[in-house]
């Protein structure tokens, strides 16, 4: 869709222009990690936010 990809290209300028560190790690929209991100704390947001194993 044309409004994602218009966020992802913002989230993508603002790593080439060192605003983020990469990787950046999005979540419904959100920047929740960047630089050296844990697995640990992205999963308990994830599951915070109510997404779940298939």
């Amino acid at each position: 869709a044309p409004q994602e990809e218009a966020e992802l290209k913002k989230i993508a300028d603002m790593i080439v222009d060192e605003d983020y560190m990469y990787p950046v790690i999005v979540i419904d929209g959100e920047v929740i990690a960047e630089g050296n991100p844990r697995l640990k704390d992205i999963y308990a947001m994830m599951t915070d936010r109510g997404y779940q194993a298939v």
